[in-house]
């Protein structure tokens, strides 16, 4: 393997553990903001304290909050699976699993709706 062919595959390693680790900590940082309080709705309620919102831009806010969702999850998405592309079979696999346990975690984190 010569030398910039093998610099390039080190910089997409690089790459793919940088959006891994931001998929992984962004995941963690929902986790832990759900459990705080601090999520969206703990998001809204300190700008309504803070800011003053009436109900139209409470609700307004509300929206763009569950657009970004929608946008976030779509880009975490797509970048899955540009990174599982690029796995060989054996490699994809363990990726999947991976992915599942991420999910589980996320879903165990998830305020109850009772």
């Amino acid at each position: 393997m010569n030398h910039r062919s093998m610099k390039s595959s080190w910089m997409t390693l690089l790459m793919v553990a940088g959006l891994a680790t931001m998929s992984v900590a962004q995941d963690m940082s929902a986790a832990a903001g759900a459990r705080s309080g601090r999520g969206a709705f703990g998001f809204i309620a300190t700008l309504e304290r803070s800011v003053g919102l009436t109900p139209e831009q409470r609700d307004a806010v509300r929206g763009l909050l569950a657009e970004q969702r929608q946008k976030s999850q779509a880009l975490r998405e797509e970048t899955d699976g540009k990174i599982r592309a690029m796995l060989n079979p054996e490699q994809q696999k363990k990726f999947d699993a991976v992915l599942a346990q991420l999910k589980t975690r996320r879903n165990q984190n998830r305020p109850s709706a009772s």
